[in-house]
C-alpha cells in the first residue's frame, strides 16, 4: 500500500560527521568509553554542527570511566564555548548530575534551576524534572521547589510506582505538610503496611495542641485484626472521628482504613470508612477514590449488585469526580451481565446525559444504539449511533457506530470499511479532508533532527524542543510539526501543539492537527519493512503510537523495550526462529529500525497464527499468544466485536480497542492510493 500523502517525505544527505557519531554511541553502548571518545572527537573535528553534542557525549564517556572532575570541565567548556543552542540544555542537565553526585548540591540546583525553567515542555523533561527535585531538596536554597514537585506528583500521576517513589521522599521531609502528603501517597498507592506505620508514627505530632485521640479506638481497625470490629467498636471510632474531623491526619487515616480493608479483603470494614468519609469529608477527591476502590473489590469478589450500587453512590454523592463517568460504565457492564437491562440502559444515559465530554461517552452512546436496534427501535438506534460517531477520529466506539450507521443510510465513511478478520466489514474510516506535506527535502534546518532522530537518539528531542521556539502558532507551523513526526520526535510535536493548542478550529481539532497526533512516524522504515509480509503499515503505525508513542527509548516497568515494546526474552526468541533476526538486531532495543523488525516480524507471527484475524493478533501480541487461546477455547462462538468485550485482561482489552481505533484513524487521514 502506498499512501496519496507521502511523497513530500524528507530525504536529507549524511551530515559529514554522522558515521563517527554513530561509531561513537555504538562503542558507548558497548563499554568501549576510550573508543567512543576517540569516535566522538573525530565527528567533533569532521562536522560542526555535531561538535557540541559530540562533546557532551565524550564527558559522558570520561564520566563513566572514573573521570568525573574531567567530565566536569568537559561540559563547563562545552557552554562557555557554544553557549546558544539546542545542545545547550543538554549540557546543564548533564552538567548538574555530575555536580549533584559530587554532593555540590548548591550549584547542582542552580544549574538544574536554569535548565529546566522553560516552556513549553515534552515528555523528554520528565526525567531531568524528577532529578532536580532530588537535588532541590538537598539545597536549602531550593529545597522547598523540590517537595512541591513531590507532592505535585503524588496528586497527579497516574504511574503506581512514581507515586510511591514520591512519597518516599516526601515521608522523609521535616515538614509534617510534605509527610501527610506522603502518607496519602502511600495510601492510594495501597502501601498498607507502610502507611500504617507512617500514619501511628504522625499522630503524635498531628494532635499536638490539640484535642488528644483515644489510640485504642484505632486498635479494632487495624488490618492486623483478623476480626472485623464489632458494632460497639465502630460506633466508638465513628465518635472519634466525629471529634477530630478537622484535623486532616484523621481523615488521610479514614482513607487509609477504606483502601487497606478494600485490599484485604474486608468490604464491610471498607463501606463503614466509606460512610464516615462522606459524611464528615464529602467533598474530599479521595472519598470517591474510596467508592471506587471498594466497587471495584465487590465486582472481583463477583459480587455485581453490591458493586453497582457503590458505583451509582459515588456518581451520586461526588458526581464532579474525576471517576465518576467510568464507574457508570463500570456499572451498566456489570448490570448488562446480570440481566437488569432496566438499570442498564439508565446507567448508558445517565453516562452520555451527566457527561458528554467524557471518553467514554461514545462508547455509552453505541451500546445504546446496539440496545436500541435489539428492540426494533431504529430511530433511536440511528441516533445513539450518530452521537457516537461525533466523537471523532481514533475513537474504537467512533468508528465501529460508523460501520453501523450504514445501515440507516447515515453512514460518515461512505462505505469505507475496514476488515480485519479478512472477511467482515469491522470499522469504518471517515473522511477527512484532504491535506498533503510541505516540500521538506534540502532544508538544512531538519538535518540534525532527521539524523538523531533515525538512530532514536536522545540529542533529537533537543533539536525538537529547539525548533519549537521558532512556532508562531499560523499554519506556517505545520512544517515544523510534519519535520519532527517523520523523523520519529512524534511525541514532542504533539506534547508542542497540545501546549500551543495548536490547530483548533472553532473549537475541534483541525485534519492538520490530527495529523500530527496520526503521524507517519518512521514512515521510510515502517513501509519498507512491511513490503512483501502482506502486514499493513498503518496497523504498525496504530501500534507503535499506542505502545509508545514512536517513542524509541522507552522501556516498561514490565522491561518492554523500544518504539514496538519488545520483551528481550521475545526478541531472543525470533533471534532463533527468525533469519531476519539476527544478535546484532537483538542488541539494542532501542534502535528503531531494530524495534520496528522485531515488532513487524513477531506481529506477523501473531496474523499468520491467528489466520489473519487481526483482532485475535493484536490481543496475542499483548498479552501472549497462549491466553488468547485460551479465550478462543472458552468463547469459541462469539462475534469479533463480543469477543474484544470478553477480554478477561483489563489493559488487553483496552489495547485492541486504542490499536483498531488508531489502525481506523490512519485510514481516513491517509486514504491508499490507487
Amino acid at each position: 500500500m502506498v499512501s496519496a500523502f507521502v511523497a513530500g517525505l524528507i530525504v536529507l544527505g549524511a551530515l559529514p560527521g554522522s558515521e563517527a557519531y554513530v561509531s561513537g554511541y555504538n562503542a558507548e553502548r558497548s563499554g568501549k568509553l576510550e573508543q567512543a571518545i576517540e569516535s566522538y572527537a573525530e565527528s567533533a573535528g569532521a562536522d560542526p554542527s555535531l561538535a557540541p553534542y559530540a562533546r557532551i557525549r565524550a564527558a559522558r564517556c570520561l564520566s563513566a570511566s572514573g573521570h568525573r572532575g574531567a567530565a566536569i570541565e568537559a561540559l563547563r567548556n562545552v557552554l562557555s564555548e557554544s553557549p546558544e543552542g539546542p545542545w545547550a540544555p543538554m549540557a546543564k542537565l548533564n552538567l548538574a548530575g555530575l555536580l549533584a553526585l559530587e554532593e555540590q548540591f548548591d550549584e547542582a540546583g542552580a544549574v538544574y534551576a536554569d535548565a529546566i525553567d522553560f516552556s513549553p515542555k515534552t515528555w523528554v523533561m520528565e526525567q531531568y524534572d524528577w532529578a532536580a527535585a532530588e537535588t532541590f531538596i538537598r539545597s536549602p536554597k531550593f529545597q522547598e521547589r523540590g517537595y512541591a514537585y513531590f507532592r505535585n506528583k503524588v496528586a497527579t500521576t497516574v504511574l503506581r510506582q512514581r507515586r510511591i517513589d514520591a512519597a518516599r521522599y516526601l515521608e522523609k521531609s521535616d515538614g509534617l505538610d510534605n509527610r501527610l502528603v506522603g502518607l496519602l501517597g502511600l495510601i492510594k498507592s495501597a502501601e498498607s503496611t507502610d502507611s500504617l506505620k507512617l500514619a501511628l508514627r504522625l499522630l503524635p505530632e498531628c494532635v499536638a495542641g490539640g484535642k488528644p485521640i483515644e489510640v485504642k479506638t484505632l486498635e479494632p481497625l487495624l488490618t492486623s485484626n483478623k476480626k472485623s470490629p464489632s458494632a460497639q467498636q465502630r460506633d466508638e471510632f465513628a465518635k472519634t472521628v466525629a471529634a477530630h474531623d478537622e484535623n486532616e491526619w484523621m481523615r488521610l487515616f479514614v482513607v487509609y482504613l477504606a483502601r487497606s480493608h478494600t485490599s484485604i479483603g474486608k468490604p464491610e470494614v471498607a463501606a463503614f470508612a466509606c460512610d464516615l468519609l462522606l459524611k464528615h469529608w464529602k467533598d474530599s477527591p479521595e472519598t470517591g477514590e474510596a467508592l471506587y476502590w471498594l466497587g471495584n473489590r465487590l465486582a472481583r469478589e463477583d459480587k455485581p449488585g453490591e458493586a453497582v450500587e457503590q458505583y451509582l453512590r459515588l456518581v451520586k454523592q461526588c458526581p464532579e469526580h474525576p471517576r465518576a463517568d467510568d464507574v457508570l460504565l463500570k456499572a451498566a457492564e456489570l448490570q448488562k451481565e446480570t440481566g437488569d437491562t432496566k438499570g442498564y440502559v439508565k446507567s448508558l444515559e445517565l453516562l452520555t446525559k451527566q457527561y458528554p465530554d467524557s471518553r467514554y461517552a461514545a462508547n455509552g452512546w453505541y451500546w445504546l444504539g446496539r440496545h436500541g436496534e435489539g428492540a426494533g427501535h431504529k430511530k433511536d438506534a440511528a441516533k445513539a449511533y450518530r452521537h457516537a460517531a461525533d466523537a471523532g477520529l481514533g475513537d474504537y466506539y467512533a468508528h465501529c457506530a460508523a460501520r453501523s450507521l450504514a445501515r440507516y443510510g447515515d453512514s460518515p465513511a461512505n462505505g469505507r470499511n475496514l476488515r480485519v478478520d479478512g472477511v467482515s466489514s469491522y470499522l469504518a474510516a471517515f473522511n477527512i479532508e484532504a491535506g498533503a506535506y510541505g516540500e521538506l527535502a534540502g532544508d538544512a534546518r531538519f538535518d540534525r533532527l532527521m539524523f538523531f532522530g533515525r538512530h532514536g537518539l536522545e540529542e533529537g528531542e533537543w533539536e525538537a524542543l529547539y525548533l519549537g521556539k521558532s512556532l508562531t502558532g499560523g499554519a506556517e507551523d505545520a512544517v515544523v510539526y510534519q519535520a519532527m513526526c517523520e523523523a520519529g520526535l512524534a511525541k514532542a510535536a504533539m506534547d508542542l501543539a497540545e501546549a500551543r493548542n495548536w490547530g483548533i478550529v472553532d473549537g475541534k481539532k483541525s485534519a492538520a492537527r490530527l495529523r500530527i497526533e496520526y503521524p507517519l512516524a518512521y514512515w521510510r522504515q515502517v513501509s519498507g519493512q512491511c513490503r512483501g509480509t502482506g502486514i499493513d503499515p498503518y496497523l504498525v503505525l496504530a501500534i507503535a503510537r499506542q505502545e509508545s508513542t514512536f517513542r524509541p527509548a522507552l522501556t516498561s516497568y514490565a522491561g518492554a523495550c523500544g518504539m514496538m515494546q519488545v520483551m528481550p526474552p521475545t526478541a531472543e526468541w525470533l533471534a532463533k526462529v527468525d533469519p531476519l533476526i539476527d544478535s546484532a538486531c537483538i542488541s539494542n532495543l532501542e534502535n528503531p529500525d531494530n524495534s520496528l523488525r522485531l515488532g513487524i516480524r513477531y506481529l506477523l507471527r501473531m496474523i499468520e497464527r491467528s489466520n489473519g484475524n487481526l483482532v485475535h493478533a493484536l490481543a496475542s501480541y499483548n498479552a501472549g499468544p497462549g491466553n488468547c487461546s485460551k479465550w478462543l477455547k472458552r468463547w469459541p462462538n462469539l462475534d469479533l466485536e463480543d469477543f474484544v468485550e470478553r477480554i478477561p485482561f483489563g489493559e488487553t482489552r483496552d489495547y485492541v480497542k486504542r490499536v483498531l481505533g488508531g489502525y481506523a484513524a490512519y485510514h481516513s487521514l491517509y486514504p491508499a492510493a490507487d
